[in-house]
């Protein structure tokens, strides 16, 4: 285990060779081309040797001023043997997000809505399908993408090779065509019970704003140090009857539109998956996904 800092900018197709001559010990990942003809790359150093180069990479950062902050986080690199001895792990989709708001009609949405075990959030609130147009989604055999405003998205062909999509634990909603309203081969993953909150030695959370319309709290995380969750093991098993296979995050990431507007979608969990799971999303070769293992205590 090593902790790593980790960059996102958006570059010029053309300066991309330049960075990678000028900066050879950096790890760079292309995560897809934008709508503005820029790339979006991911960026991973020692965290000891990321100041001393962070201006110079930050020049090449296309984002216009208005858009501009400090994407620089802290992450944490695992073992194999770490991540393959895991009972659960946290899971984050590299896969470039794939548009969804302001299709025609937009989402709609109750915030009125009060969560609970059994109704969760943030799908208690969803009134309608998932709304995208088909040419935003990757090729069938990508398998897993996930929107820009963080929603898992699932075809229908990965459903066959991974168990837990097929079970009681995985609930997939056909996501509907913007254009002429057929539901797709795509579909929108939730589940109908969630993980217990946090516990007390996660790291990498910190508290954001709640939702503003539910009495209930709902806190928003924000990851700018290393996330690494942990939980009692005795209350997941309690929870849930044992380990299991697939769920999410009780905890929200991501940010609130105040009024919340039904053009966007409501900050989402974080997806995590049994050892399992990871194996057959593994073997299915679902591209870019990380895997963070949790600490169950």
């Amino acid at each position: 285990m090593k902790r790593i800092a980790v960059q996102m900018l958006d570059v010029v197709p053309s300066d991309l060779p330049k960075i990678r001559s000028s900066f050879p010990g950096l790890k760079i990942k292309e995560l897809g081309s934008i709508p503005t003809g820029d790339i979006t790359v991911y960026i991973e150093c020692n965290f000891e040797d990321w100041r001393s180069i962070q201006d110079s990479i930050n020049s090449y950062d296309q984002k216009s001023s208005e858009f501009k902050r400090d994407y620089l986080r802290e992450e944490i690199s695992f073992s194999k043997l770490e991540l393959d001895s895991a009972t659960l792990l946290a899971v984050r989709v590299r896969q470039a997000p794939r548009s969804y708001a302001g299709a025609p009609g937009g989402v709609e949405y109750d915030y009125t809505v009060a969560p609970s075990a059994d109704s969760p959030a943030p799908w208690c609130w969803q009134r309608s399908p998932c709304k995208m147009r088909p040419s935003d989604f990757p090729k069938p055999h990508v398998g897993l993408c996930n929107s820009i405003a963080g929603e898992i998205l699932v075809h229908q062909d990965l459903k066959s090779k991974v168990d837990a999509l097929r079970g009681s634990a995985a609930e997939l909603v056909p996501v509907q065509s913007s254009v002429d309203g057929k539901m797709l081969e795509w579909s929108q993953l939730r589940t109908p019970r969630l993980m217990p909150r946090y516990g007390p030695e996660t790291s990498g959370v910190q508290i954001g704003k709640v939702q503003p319309a539910s009495e209930e709290f709902l806190s928003v995380f924000d990851d700018k140090e290393a996330y690494w969750p942990q939980y009692s093991r005795g209350e997941v098993t309690d929870h849930f009857g044992g380990i299991p296979a697939i769920t999410f995050t009780w905890e929200l990431y991501g940010e609130w539109y105040d009024p919340p507007t039904e053009l966007w979608a409501p900050p989402q969990p974080r997806l995590i998956v049994d050892q399992q799971t990871r194996r057959e999303l593994k073997a299915a070769k679902v591209p870019r996904l990380e895997f963070i293992p949790v600490r169950l205590t």
